[in-house]
């Protein structure tokens, strides 16, 4: 039989963190500095990050032939999750928040909030934990986040923010700066 187990993971724990465009990686598996990235907050598991990619293609066809090449350009990287907490992290990728003051350890917020420039730019990573292993996407370049759904709260859920986030690759076509391997 091909293939390994060892290559294959149920993560039991994630995180997100939005960064400023110049915030420093950590290095392979160290912790991300705090004054740089800024926690999401408690996220959906069942819903867990969803990755799509999408690129136009065309197919060139010959005379008396049919199809004989297709190209592909336009490649576009997206990650969904869904957030769970109504924290500055989370508000501000929903909302100007400009106006609001926030104190995250309390849980309150007081102010306005303002319509979103969605054109804003920040680094993400994502990171999620099992045991003693960690695996680590972090945008090589920017992203750029808009709502991927709508915004629930109820009497029978957890209020719920879903968010895609599309990814964009450096001049030298790179995505994401990863790790995976032992957790620190």
């Amino acid at each position: 039989m091909a293939g390994d187990p060892i290559n294959t993971a149920v993560w039991g724990e994630a995180d997100v963190f939005i960064g400023a465009l110049d915030a420093a990686d950590p290095t392979t598996n160290a912790a991300f500095d705090t004054d740089d990235w800024k926690f999401v907050g408690l996220l959906d598991g069942s819903a867990g990050f969803a990755e799509a990619q999408s690129l136009d293609q065309t197919d060139h066809n010959a005379w008396g032939y049919g199809v004989i090449a297709t190209t592909y350009k336009g490649q576009k990287t997206t990650r969904t999750f869904t957030a769970l907490e109504d924290n500055e992290t989370v508000m501000g990728l929903f909302y100007d928040t400009s106006g609001m003051t926030f104190d995250d350890d309390a849980g309150t917020y007081s102010g306005t909030l303002g319509v979103k420039d969605y054109t804003e730019s920040f680094r993400i990573a994502f990171e999620v934990r099992s045991g003693g292993k960690i695996k680590r996407y972090i945008s090589a370049n920017y992203a750029q986040a808009v709502p991927a759904g709508d915004a629930t709260e109820g009497e029978d859920n957890l209020q719920a923010r879903p968010v895609t986030v599309t990814i964009y690759p450096t001049a030298d076509q790179e995505l994401w700066i990863t790790y995976k391997g032992a957790a620190a």
